[in-house]
């Protein structure tokens, strides 16, 4: 629990395959993985130096990998400390938490979906299920992007995109140098 005033509040960024502008921030950030993927992170000069592989936990305060979206709230967002959180691409636990929410529509979360589906079971998960003892502010920039490139899904129109191909990349820019990584199932 913490117990410094006025810092109760927890900070989730949404961690994105396109760009991250978290990483000026990665000392102080707990960058929070789906257990199901394996993640690579590699540090690339903007001047085309070279590159070269880099341990996650070296860059970054805290790495913590998380089950579902429940799990993800009830023992990794933690009060007082900025999370950047990149989505489970297959969908682990979704569909529990939406078919336990009041309000319900045909809707079916699977392996395959748009990755940005997973963010509405992250925000259902923790309005619905807690933990209340704290605030938590979201921070989700560039939300625009997706849905520009990307029909969103309805009952009638279902789209198909695999965010866990063989070696999709995230790219990480900061000053003077940029981190890039693969994501890969296990």
């Amino acid at each position: 629990m913490n117990n410094r005033p006025g810092m109760s509040e927890a900070v989730v960024w949404r961690g994105s395959t396109s760009r991250s502008e978290w990483v000026p921030l990665a000392p102080w950030a707990t960058v929070c993985l789906p257990a199901s993927c394996d993640a690579e992170a590699r540090l690339e000069s903007t001047n085309s130096a070279g590159s070269r592989s880099v341990a996650l936990e070296d860059v970054v305060r805290e790495v913590r990998y998380y089950e579902d979206p429940r799990d993800l709230f009830e023992n990794h967002v933690q009060p007082g400390k900025f999370h950047v959180v990149y989505p489970d691409p297959q969908m682990r636990g979704c569909q529990e938490v939406y078919e336990d929410c009041p309000y319900e529509y045909e809707l079916e979360f699977s392996d395959g979906d748009p990755v940005q589906h997973w963010w509405t079971a992250a925000v259902l998960a923790r309005v619905h299920s807690g933990p209340y003892h704290f605030f938590v502010s979201f921070i989700i920039d560039e939300i625009g992007t997706s849905s520009r490139k990307r029909r969103l899904r309805t009952p009638t129109r279902r789209m198909r995109r695999s965010y866990c191909s063989e070696t999709p990349t995230r790219t990480l820019a900061s000053s003077g140098c940029r981190c890039s990584g693969t994501v890969t199932r296990t």
